[in-house]
């Protein structure tokens, strides 16, 4: 029997809850930070903006997106993928799920257009170039910012938590 197989249903849900409540962190803080930078650039051109809910606002996106995120993570669940370098696997992870951020951005958008406008036609984004601009610049921020989740995560998977830890907190001597 594998270890999945011995593991009870609980302590499954557990672990993924773990893990959600970790992706979700880490896309809480990556997101509140971008709220913040976009609460500067009103500012300075004073217009009015509430950070609270800008924080509230990047929460539950950081729930949403996280829920995304370990969908995606799943699809790496084969041990085909870990037979690949670290490397790759890493920058492979950071944009399959910078891809899924992208595109839950964008549903996001059209959905709250569709909302506001109460037509179908009125939330579908209009392409320029600038729209473009704009989804690949982010596209490549969310690519850039999963890096460092990924590689922590893949660490973990590859040396074990409590070596991971253990070199992460310091609790052991380094050879140099």
């Amino acid at each position: 029997m594998t270890n999945d197989a011995k593991r009870s249903r609980k302590e499954r849900v557990l672990e993924k809850a773990k893990q959600l409540i970790v992706i979700v962190s880490y896309l809480w803080v990556f997101l509140s930070v971008l709220q913040l930078h976009r609460a500067f650039i009103l500012a300075e051109h004073k217009i009015q903006y509430s950070n609270a809910e800008g924080l509230v606002f990047a929460l539950i996106n950081a729930w949403v997106l996280g829920k995304f995120v370990l969908i995606g993570e799943s699809l790496f669940a084969g041990a085909r993928w870990h037979s690949q370098p670290l490397l790759y696997l890493i920058l492979y992870k950071s944009a399959v799920c910078g891809t899924i951020l992208i595109v839950c951005n964008i549903l996001e958008g059209m959905l709250s257009r569709i909302w506001r406008a109460k037509s179908f036609a009125a939330g579908l984004p209009e392409l320029s170039g600038a729209m473009l601009i704009d989804r690949f610049s982010m596209a490549l921020i969310a690519f850039v910012v999963l890096i460092p989740f990924f590689t922590a995560r893949e660490f973990k998977r590859v040396l074990g938590k409590s070596e991971f830890y253990s070199i992460l907190w310091g609790r052991r001597e380094y050879r140099s």
